[in-house]
């Protein structure tokens, strides 16, 4: 889906125009909207207090941003994510935590997080019970039973 607003086309999709979009909206986030919450609230910036969420179409740009910026993000929370933003073939040394969601009865989005799993996963980077789900959403082809799947440093 998308609108035009004064001329500008906005979409649910960050890379329909080669990632200009994206980079503007990564642009933003960085160097504007964050430098200025620090400044605004005389906040210190540490990493481990600083995460990042979003949900579909943001959900994609939220995982990007917290593994494109690991020196700025702790924790990445993505619920149902869009499927342009697709893991890297090789995951950043140090990563954030990363908290995937995606409802069982929501193939499109299951199928994404799912393959996101099996890239953190093939990272290391994936704890305790998250393992367990992961490996049964994933390898055996099951459901996780409360939809949640979440990966630690």
């Amino acid at each position: 889906m998308s609108i035009s607003i004064k001329g500008t086309i906005i979409t649910e999709t960050f890379n329909y125009d080669g990632g200009r979009q994206f980079a503007a909206h990564e642009k933003f986030l960085i160097e504007d909207a964050l430098q200025w919450t620090f400044s605004r609230f005389n906040i210190a910036p540490a990493v481990e207090r600083i995460a990042t969420f979003g949900a579909s179409a943001h959900g994609e740009f939220t995982l990007a941003m917290g593994l494109r910026h690991t020196d700025i993000f702790c924790a990445i929370f993505c619920a149902s994510s869009g499927a342009g933003e697709q893991p890297r073939a090789t995951m950043p040394s140090s990563l954030p935590s990363v908290f995937l969601d995606a409802g069982a009865r929501k193939p499109f989005f299951l199928e994404n997080e799912t393959h996101w799993a099996v890239a953190l996963s093939s990272a290391g980077r994936v704890h305790g019970r998250a393992r367990r789900v992961a490996r049964r959403c994933v390898l055996e082809g099951g459901v996780p039973s409360d939809d949640s799947l979440g990966f630690d440093r």
